[in-house]
């Protein structure tokens, strides 16, 4: 399944993003899952079965390259966030149901495979009753020569979506126009090669997927019994189906308190905070599984059982609190609108294509490795993720999507984040040489609306050959940020 989704995000996904649009990318991808999923179920030659098993996963490919890019585009910034989460939280949420439906003696081979069927024909029922993305809209529009129409899809949507707010309509749509103003023609993959702020965004995105999957998070949910039931069983802590659904269920928890505070306090923040849980916990793992492993015949390991399932359920909510929604949200939300499909599919191709080699290989690194080593290996993975985040990853939060051009250097001047030291989630992005708080800046007396940086001067961007002018500063604003651009 994953090897099909890997392929199906890379391959097919982005034409049918492009040429048709995220809602349409989302109802096929549902279409096909469904015709994999009850093939799942009903066939009984081995080969079928596979065939079958690898349409479903060009669905899954369509529908996690869909969505979060859909969701992104049509959330308020202050909620793109906690909005972007929303798929991480129902793949937990079947994720926990699937582990106590595997403790029913009722519940079928076929029936358990057919399952994820019946969410899809849902959302393939329902998609469309959902507004367009209106950014899509209007950059279809314009590829087509028919702006007008795009301005009319866009207000329309827009106007659902902010609560027939008309002036935060009227605004929004100018910050897209402005952003998609030489943004006409999709680019090619030299364009995105050579552009250094777009491919350090897609070295990012494609970083966080690998990240996420070796965190260890396949070797913990594909193998969990496995590693549980590999204490003796006089000396279990608890029953391995029992522990594996109580580690599921922290990670619905710790999703819902991710989606809770995503917004508050940033993606930046979670990843170090959830990278350094985790690799904590999955080295603590590693010293229990070593004790368990080395004990001898009779020897009482009780507590390093006990001690063992405690590290996994800890590790499961340090994982839900940051890379399991955010590797998700974070990619969707970096690119420009010219490269975004090409990019995101890329992205989306090494989540599943990580996926498919953790999940065929964690087998083998228990039986080499054994279950200490194997947690070390991950653990040291870790210590990586946590570098990496520190030094390489920006925070979003409070940016606006026409605006990432400006926090990952596509600007010609100089760019500088300064982090307000009265509140330490806010931040101002100038372009100045000098730049202010947003809290000094304000204390002079000027509102935000009348705010200019650098006297009115002009800023270039490097996102389309030849540079893009801005004509007017402008204050960008949200939730814990803010930033002037000339």
């Amino acid at each position: 399944m994953q090897f099909g989704a890997a392929f199906g995000a890379l391959l097919v996904a982005p034409r049918v993003c492009v040429n048709m649009g995220r809602r349409e990318g989302l109802f096929i991808g549902c279409i096909i899952a469904t015709i994999g999923n009850f093939g799942q179920a009903l066939v009984t030659n081995y080969v079928l079965f596979i065939i079958m098993r690898i349409t479903d996963g060009l669905g899954v490919g369509l529908i996690t390259f869909s969505l979060p890019m859909f969701v992104s585009e049509i959330s308020p910034v202050e909620m793109r966030g906690r909005l972007g989460c929303m798929m991480q939280l129902t793949m937990v949420i079947g994720t926990v149901i699937a582990s106590f439906m595997n403790q029913q003696s009722f519940v079928t081979y076929a029936f358990s495979f057919s399952m994820p069927a019946y969410p899809a024909i849902i959302v393939a029922a329902g998609i469309f009753f959902f507004p367009r993305s209106p950014r899509f809209a209007i950059m279809k529009a314009n590829r087509l020569g028919t702006p007008e129409i795009g301005q009319e899809e866009a207000r329309k949507s827009l106007m659902i979506l902010r609560n027939n707010d008309t002036e935060a309509v009227k605004e929004e749509i100018a910050d897209i126009n402005e952003d998609l103003a030489e943004d006409i023609e999709e680019k090619p993959w030299s364009y995105i090669l050579q552009n250094k702020s777009i491919l350090r965004r897609l070295i990012i995105a494609s970083m966080l997927q690998w990240l996420q999957q070796l965190s260890g998070i396949n070797a913990l949910l594909g193998m969990g019994p496995t590693i549980l039931a590999s204490i003796p069983r006089d000396q279990r802590p608890i029953d391995p189906l029992v522990g594996t659904t109580i580690i599921n269920i922290c990670n619905l928890v710790f999703t819902v308190v991710m989606a809770g505070i995503i917004d508050v306090l940033g993606r930046r923040a979670l990843l170090l905070a959830g990278a350094v849980g985790m690799c904590i916990f999955m080295l603590s793992a590693a010293y229990l599984a070593a004790i368990i492993e080395g004990a001898d015949d009779g020897q009482d390991i009780s507590a390093a059982g006990m001690g063992l399932f405690l590290c996994l359920c800890a590790y499961m909510a340090s994982f839900a609190l940051g890379w399991g929604g955010v590797p998700w949200v974070y990619p969707s939300e970096i690119f420009p609108m010219d490269v975004k499909e090409k990019c995101l599919s890329v992205s989306v191709f090494f989540q599943w294509l990580a996926n498919f080699a953790i999940a065929t290989g964690v087998a083998f690194q228990l039986n080499i490795l054994g279950t200490s080593g194997t947690f070390i290996f991950y653990g040291v993975c870790l210590i990586f993720a946590v570098i990496y985040v520190f030094f390489q990853i920006p925070e979003t939060k409070g940016v606006k999507m026409e605006d990432m051009d400006a926090l990952f250097g596509s600007a010609e001047e100089a760019l500088q984040i300064v982090y307000d030291g009265d509140k330490s989630s806010s931040y101002a992005c100038s372009v100045d040489s000098k730049p202010k708080r947003a809290s000094q800046v304000a204390a002079d007396g000027e509102s935000f609306s009348d705010m200019t940086p650098g006297g009115g001067r002009t800023s270039i961007s490097s996102n389309t050959p030849g540079g893009r002018q801005r004509k007017s500063s402008r204050i960008v604003k949200g939730p814990g940020a803010s930033f002037t651009l000339a």
